[in-house]
């Protein structure tokens, strides 16, 4: 099981993003940042929330509670909303690439 500290400095570095970018989207310090990847400081639920939020993972992705991996594609998913491609056009899509990947 991954640690918080792993899967937030994962989170960072998937994003691209220095810790100073990544204080900057969470209104803290650089050093609380490095204080959660060292694990020398946990987030408040208060903080997982915000992540949540602003990243599109779940909590249980951040605490390393996730077992099967479907969390990583939240994000995914969210973006799709955003563009407004539907449920339906993403499982034709989905489909589609099944049957590529067949073949």
């Amino acid at each position: 099981m991954a640690s918080v500290a792993e899967r937030l400095k994962e989170l960072r570095e998937d994003h691209g993003l220095t810790r100073l970018e990544m204080a900057q989207r969470l209104s803290v310090n650089k050093s609380t940042i490095t204080r959660y990847e060292l694990g020398d400081m946990k987030p408040t639920i208060d903080m997982l929330l915000k992540i949540r939020e602003i990243f599109g993972v779940t909590i249980d992705w951040i605490t390393g509670a996730d077992t099967n991996g479907e969390d990583k594609y939240v994000s995914a998913i969210k973006e799709c909303i955003k563009a407004g491609i539907s449920p339906e056009t993403l499982m034709m899509s989905v489909n589609a690439l099944t049957s590529m990947r067949k073949e």
